[in-house]
Parts: structure tokens; sequence; C-alpha cells
């Protein structure tokens, strides 16, 4: 969701709080759509203003590397760098924000200018001032008919003619979209809460939540929410950049979806032959009928045939099709059994994604060679070792090669993830020890507590005829570990 005025308006203070009567060291563009401002009293302070279409905002934050260049950021740097930022002002409940700065010239004495953020979505924009004229903007436009923003011309903000919320008032509005519609500052979601709590939010406490569909600067009383110590936390992990897709897990994903149209295919095509009798059927009546099987017939008891053939040969051609219809049906079952098992190895190493050698998962999606897995990863401890498989075949390496039959194995009950190998002194402390790198490489590791499954690798067999390395056990026992 977009910040609305009054998230602005919280943020505002909390920034204020930590750059106002700083002075501007640099600017940086940490990419094509963003801007560092580092502030300096008695140490560095990093604002960042962010005009991605997507994710426009601004938030207290680390310190970045420049990456790109622009004219307006040339602007920037000539006409602010240095000066003192005195104080951030919104304009009314918008989402506007003014960015005073104060420097002195030995010649024209104070000069003051205003550097402008409007998050406005799409439109969001840099926009620097002097005296309410226009110097520079991170975009610049010509309108006929709306507001335009070129140098030396007069700043205006967005039009708007909504007002300012009032609480007194609350009980005139007749619902959360009329209140929307009439006051500044609301987003429709805020409107609701505000409206159906009868909420006086100018005064309702801080408290920056993360939920499942958004995020505010107030508690919406959500399920499965998360709060933090500053709203500018909770922006950098709402739009905490998102790592590039590796090209292995895209790999994945496209054999992953080719399983499932796989899969319907032969199931439409299973349910399509169920009628196979029904051709043998017609072809024993054409058989038993009486008729000249010489003769053309263009149908026979309400079934086309090809005028074409014969009656002798459109039978022999139910026969075929009765018989290929038949016998595909052995083979269309298989094959969607085989496909399932493929669509589960598939999902479990997409499951599994972040915890796997992907060097050697690179050679296990190859075609089968006899190749001995690469160097599984190994901890030693007191009087005891413990290995662990970071893809199907160091796990089928470990358990069934490398491991004795009184070594224990253990392995995250009803999830992918790693076959574990426990060698030597069996305690608490080495059971414990095993069980948390079985839970730490596998998807269920940011759980509170997972439950692993361990016994001895005598009673672990493998599954064959699938794809990956799946096994079956028993005797087992289990554990309770946080990772």
């Amino acid at each position: 969701m977009p910040l609305d005025g009054y998230f602005l308006e919280k943020l505002n203070h909390e920034i204020n709080e930590a750059v106002s009567g700083h002075f501007l060291r640099k600017i940086k563009m940490p990419n094509a759509r963003s801007f560092l401002f580092e502030f300096y009293k008695s140490k560095p302070v990093y604002l960042l203003i962010d005009l991605s279409s997507n994710s426009p905002h601004l938030r207290l934050a680390d310190d970045f590397e420049n990456n790109e260049d622009s004219p307006f950021l040339k602007s920037m740097r000539r006409l602010l760098l240095n000066a003192k930022l005195t104080k951030i002002s919104q304009v009314k409940k918008d989402r506007i924000l003014k960015f005073l700065f104060i420097s002195s010239d030995p010649f024209l004495g104070e000069i003051k200018r205003e550097l402008i953020l409007e998050i406005m979505g799409r439109n969001s924009n840099l926009i620097l001032t002097e005296k309410n004229i226009i110097i520079d903007a991170y975009l610049k436009r010509f309108s006929e008919t709306n507001r335009s923003i070129l140098p030396k011309l007069s700043y205006e903000p967005f039009p708007t003619n909504k007002g300012i919320f009032n609480y007194e008032d609350i009980h005139t509005y007749t619902s959360a979209k009329d209140l929307f519609n009439q006051c500044m500052g609301f987003s429709m979601e805020l409107a609701t809460f505000v409206y159906e709590q009868q909420l006086d939010i100018d005064n309702e406490p801080i408290k920056p939540t993360l939920y499942e569909n958004g995020f505010h600067a107030f508690d919406f009383n959500r399920e499965n929410q998360k709060h933090f110590e500053s709203l500018s936390e909770l922006l950098s992990v709402v739009y905490k950049p998102k790592e590039p897709v590796s090209p292995l897990y895209k790999q994945l994903e496209k054999e992953y979806k080719k399983r499932i149209d796989r899969i319907k295919h032969f199931k439409q095509e299973l349910e399509t032959n169920q009628d196979f009798d029904q051709y043998k059927q017609i072809a024993d009546q054409i058989y038993s009928s009486g008729l000249d099987l010489g003769a053309h017939h263009s149908e026979y008891l309400g079934y086309s045939l090809d005028h074409r053939k014969t009656l002798n040969e459109n039978a022999q051609r139910l026969y075929k099709i009765y018989k290929k219809k038949k016998d595909s049906l052995e083979h269309l079952s298989t094959q969607i059994l085989k496909s399932e098992d493929e669509l589960t190895y598939y999902k479990d190493l997409l499951d599994n994604f972040d915890n796997l050698d992907l060097s050697e998962l690179k050679d296990e999606l190859k075609p089968p060679k006899k190749a001995k897995p690469k160097q599984h990863y190994t901890f030693v401890g007191e009087n005891f070792k413990i290995h662990v498989g970071k893809s199907s075949r160091q796990n089928e390496y470990l358990t069934h090669h490398f491991s004795k039959p009184d070594d224990l194995w253990f392995h995250v009950k009803d999830y992918s993830g790693a076959h574990v190998i426990l060698q030597g002194d069996v305690n608490e402390t080495s059971i414990r020890k095993a069980a948390q790198l079985a839970a730490i490489h596998s998807p269920q590791k940011l759980s509170s507590s997972v439950e692993v499954i361990y016994t001895k690798t005598r009673f672990v067999k493998k599954i064959k005829g699938r794809p990956g390395f799946y096994v079956t056990f028993k005797h087992e026992k289990s554990i309770f570990i946080d990772p």
C-alpha cells in the first residue's frame, strides 16, 4: 500500500528529530530513481528518498554506494551541499514535504532554498525551489491544462477540494468512503479503520506495524502482525530490495510448472479414454448384425462411420481405437504417478532452495552420470562428527555409501531438507546438534520449534524409481529443536 498523509505526518516527526539542524554533506544516487542524503552534526545520518513508481517513500537509512548520476543530482549538489536543514514541514495533510535549507553566501548573505518531495505514485517528484520559484526538478513536466513543473515557474501543490479531519465532526460522515472523499491524508484503509472504530486519529499513539497485506504507523489490530521500533525500520522491511532471482531457481520453477501442465493433460486424456469399451461393442454389433460387411455405410446405430470404408474396415478401425484407448489407461496412469513424483521433487527443491549446494544441484539436473558428490558439510564436535547433505546426491551418498549401519540418521519430519549423519559419541549434546543442523538446512529453519526424526541408518531405505532421493524409515524417535 502507498504512504498516506497521516503516515507521512508521523514519519516527518521521526525524520525531523534525526536531521533538523544538521548540515548536508553528501548526496548520492544509489539507483536511477533514488537519492541518499548524508547529514552531519556530531555524526552522519542518512536519509533515503525513493521515487520509484511502485515504492515511493523516504526513510532514515544506512549508507549506500553512488551508482548513478543525473543533471538534477548535480543541481542539488551545487545549490544544497553544506547548507543547513532547518526544518521539514508537511503541506497540510497532503503527501508533500518541504525541506528548508539555509546557506550563507559572502556576497548574497543568507539564502533559503526548499527541496519539495511529492509522494504521488508514478508522479512522485523532487523539486528544488528558491522563493517558491522552481530552479530544477527530477521530473520536469509541461501541460496546457494541468500544472507544469518547469524552471522559472512558481511552484503550486496539487489542487484539492478536501478538508482537514476534525474528530468532533466524525458523526457527520456517513461512511468510511465519505470520510476518505472529504478529508486529506486518508487512505481508504485508514479511513475504514477510523470510521469503524470512531477514533481520534490525531491523538492515536504511533505503533509501526506490518501485517499480512499492508503496513501503517498505527496498529490496526490484525492477525499475524509485527511491530517495529521506528517507521523507518518498518519501511526498510516493506521496501527491502528484491534479490535477483537465480537462473537455477527459474529453471526449477519452469520444470515445476511443466509437471503441473503435464499432469493436467494426462488426466484429461485419461478421462477421455475411459469410454474405450463402446468402440468394441459397436464393432461386435456390426459383425453380428448380418449386414453385408463389404457395404459402405455412413453410420451404424447412431455412430458415424467412414463412408469411404467398408463395414468390415470400419469395424476393424473401431477395434484398433478400442485397443489403443484401453492400453493407454495403464500408460497414462503410470505417467501421472511419475509426473506427480517429479512435481514433488521440484517442489522440494524450490522449498529448500536456500539450503542447497547450487553447484552440485546444477550437476544433478543434468543427465545422470557416475560422479562422486562434491564435499558435504561436516561439523566436528568433541568425540563426534556430524555430516550434512545439501543435495539429493550428497544425501544419498551420506546415507547409503558413507555412513555405517549403526550411525544415526536425522531428517526434519514431513519436509524436504538435508539428510544428517551423526558418527561418534551419541549423547544429548551430539543428538541436539545433529537435529539442529537438520532443522537449519530445511524449509523450517525460521520456525520456533521443529520436529526432527532420527534412527539408525540401517533402518533407512531408498524409494526406488522416484527422482531425487526419497526414503522410508522405521524405529525412529523424535526431538523438537529450536534452530
